[in-house]
């Protein structure tokens, strides 16, 4: 049976990568890629300059980018999937969406905030719960199973253990790493440190 072209593609795809970085490393000269495959961005790069609309957003080191995003744009941007944002409010450390709380975050912001998390800081179970919904879609893929989460009307996307396996429309409690939150100003969408 000949391979699927996808799964060829995403070889070759790989194996550019790959071969771009060593001869750039060993030529030893300063490249300008530019690319809206965020991927290459991230494993070509010894820095990365993330825009919109013709404006720099952010500007650092793939692990900057990823680990500090500056804004909601960026958070979502970079990551497959992308950093969960749930609107919701803040109050004495404690925010609030709808089948979210997550409690011990810093008491000086109040108000109407973004909360982000990416789908591989959340824990399926585990102590300290923080968000309770319904399952709406289980994908497995080998290594790995992805699961959406529906909380009110937001889906929140969870990596989970590749023997993750639940019933649609099942109740299901989500924890988040604390280590891993991000607090971000709704309205501006900058984020708040």
């Amino acid at each position: 049976m000949d391979e699927p072209l996808s799964n060829l593609d995403a070889k070759l795809r790989q194996a550019m990568r790959v071969q771009i970085k060593h001869i750039q490393r060993q030529l030893k000269i300063t490249t300008v890629y530019v690319t809206h495959d965020q991927i290459e961005a991230m494993t070509l790069a010894d820095r990365i300059v993330i825009m919109q609309s013709g404006m720099i957003q952010q500007t650092g080191t793939p692990d900057e980018i990823y680990n500090d995003p500056a804004n909601t744009f960026v958070a979502g941007f970079i990551g497959s999937p992308p950093m969960n944002l749930i609107d919701g409010t803040i109050s004495s450390g404690t925010f609030v969406a709808d089948g979210i709380r997550v409690d011990g975050l810093p008491q000086q912001h109040s108000g109407v905030v973004t909360l982000g998390i990416r789908p591989e800081d959340c824990t399926v179970g585990g102590a300290g719960a923080q968000l309770n919904g319904t399952v709406y879609g289980v994908e497995p893929t080998g290594d790995l199973t992805y699961l959406t989460i529906k909380a009110g009307e937001k889906l929140i996307e969870v990596k989970a253990d590749r023997d993750y396996r639940a019933a649609l429309d099942t109740t299901e409690i989500v924890s988040f790493d604390p280590k891993r939150i991000y607090l971000f100003e709704t309205q501006s969408s900058q984020r708040l440190r």
